[in-house]
């Protein structure tokens, strides 16, 4: 078996086979988060980059549209989670219904327990990275969907182990 270049520290993958893996296995759910987009709130950042939660209900499952957000905690530390927009109920249906049926086509669709990939990037600097995460309890009645919990050293360890026999296959 060949030595592949797949770089872990802490929930963070690298590497030009870490990153194959990542965005080409089918494995890891990829969702982009452009760092240099303007900010409204200096304490809550919305990134909007949008993905699928599904939750299994006793009924069947319901798959809501939401996005990726960053909450910014008096510390300096950071939290992610699923967001969602609330709801408006409407009589009508218009254009901007039409487009944001259009925007969530063939999104990811993500359950509590997956593992999720954030592509952190900056055109302006020309930085990116890519952070692990695992989607925890899924609530979507809540405005936190749900919270995105980084993966440990050995759930890391289990992913760079996949990555290297998908590599080799």
């Amino acid at each position: 078996m060949r030595a592949n270049d797949i770089q872990i520290n802490k929930n963070f993958i690298g590497g030009r086979q870490g990153y194959a893996y990542t965005f080409n296995s089918g494995k890891i759910k990829t969702v982009k988060i452009d760092l240099d987009k303007k900010q409204e709130y200096d304490t809550y950042k919305s990134w909007r980059d949008i993905i699928k939660v599904n939750k299994q209900t006793s009924r069947g499952s319901i798959d809501v549209t939401c996005s990726i957000g960053q909450t910014i905690n008096a510390d300096g530390s950071s939290d992610w989670e699923i967001t969602s927009w609330g709801c408006c109920l409407s009589g009508s249906f218009g254009y901007s219904d039409l487009m944001e049926l259009a925007n969530s086509a063939n999104l990811p669709i993500v359950q509590t327990e997956d593992i999720v990939g954030l592509c952190q990037f900056s055109d302006e600097s020309k930085f990116a990275y890519v952070q692990l995460f695992k989607v925890g309890r899924v609530d979507i009645h809540c405005q936190t969907v749900a919270k995105l919990i980084p993966l440990n050293d050995d759930e890391m360890q289990e992913v760079a182990e996949k990555a290297n026999r998908w590599c080799n296959r």
